[in-house]
């Protein structure tokens, strides 16, 4: 686990690396659906988990219609850190509901990694 951590804690520092908060996109493929800004310092590691802080979060008004499956976390220049997976159920970052249109709210109700073993 502490190996586990070092790393989620390494994720950390290059999420809040920029001059701001980092991101995390929503996307359906490739395409963005909604933006939530995440807190600085982003989360917390407790046992090789990345718990990210401050959820649940809504984007107000969707970029894009889409089916979220996927979520890429940045920093606040837009490097990618991360790859998360996205939807209702057994997955990394934990959507309210499946379907979402442009212009509607998107409510994340959580968003985590598990360092891998």
């Amino acid at each position: 686990d502490d190996v586990r951590g070092d790393y989620c804690d390494a994720l950390i520092a290059r999420v809040d690396a920029g001059d701001g908060p980092g991101k995390l996109k929503i996307r359906d493929g490739t395409t963005v659906v909604a933006t939530i800004t995440l807190d600085d310092p982003c989360g917390t590691v407790s046992g090789g988990v990345l718990t990210f802080a401050g959820f649940p979060k809504t984007d107000l008004a969707c970029d894009n219609a889409g089916t979220p499956d996927n979520a890429i976390v940045t920093d606040s220049d837009d490097n990618v850190i991360l790859t998360l997976t996205a939807g209702i159920a057994d997955a990394e970052v934990l959507l309210a509901k499946a379907t979402y249109a442009a212009g509607e709210p998107l409510k994340i109700d959580s968003a985590s990694y598990t360092a891998p073993v």
